[in-house]
């Protein structure tokens, strides 16, 4: 049987929930598998302690200052944006707007996120744009659905059948760059301010104090 759920719609108790007494309600009802999709791992579906821990570690890195830092990473993906749509309107009479938001997304997420000169915008042959736009061509259009359902039937098959919610090439991507952050000399990443780097920073000052 499907479990029942609450849907908050007065401001006042949706402002408490997310603000004032939101270590309350840490859980999301996501069942994700750890080692079916590393990737999920993350705030938004991890539950209870591990949530608490992560949100604790994570709280650091987006602090104004932080993110004051990533702010001229920011400023080049604009900057090339605007050489982009320059070169558009001298070659085109009409732009597909959506398809060149999309691409500045990809830069900043890159750039911002995972330290990342994946010019996105101009190169069309961008590896982030291809495992992405890759991953989601390649993905069966009827999975979600299938996962829908068994999670909320609580058939324990998603496991058995190993319906995974990222493909594995996007994993194998992901993965990858965290892990070569990590594993790059210090002296080598001193001046990044990317999202990835902040993690890694923080991880290795946690080591040195033990």
């Amino acid at each position: 049987m499907s479990r029942p759920y609450l849907m908050i719609r007065d401001p006042e108790i949706i402002r408490k929930i997310l603000i004032k007494d939101f270590p309350y309600f840490v859980n999301h009802g996501m069942q994700i598998f750890p080692d079916l999709d590393p990737v999920n791992q993350h705030v938004f579906n991890i539950d209870d302690e591990r949530w608490k821990g992560v949100r604790q570690k994570m709280a650091p890195i987006f602090t104004p200052q932080k993110l004051k830092m990533m702010w001229p990473l920011m400023l080049e993906c604009r900057d090339a944006l605007g050489k982009y749509l320059d070169q558009l309107i001298e070659t085109r009479d009409q732009i597909e707007i959506r398809e060149v938001m999309s691409k500045f997304a990809l830069d900043v997420i890159g750039t911002c996120g995972f330290g990342l000169e994946c010019d996105a915008i101009q190169n069309e042959d961008s590896e982030l744009r291809r495992v992405v736009s890759g991953g989601t061509a390649t993905q069966d259009s009827n999975r979600p659905a299938v996962r829908s359902f068994l999670r909320s039937t609580g058939l324990p098959l998603i496991r058995l059948l190993r319906l995974k919610r990222i493909p594995e090439t996007v994993d194998d991507f992901f993965l990858g760059l965290v892990r070569g952050a990590a594993d790059a000399p210090a002296h080598e990443t001193a001046n990044r301010t990317d999202i990835v780097q902040h993690l890694v920073n923080a991880q290795r000052q946690e080591q040195q104090a033990l």
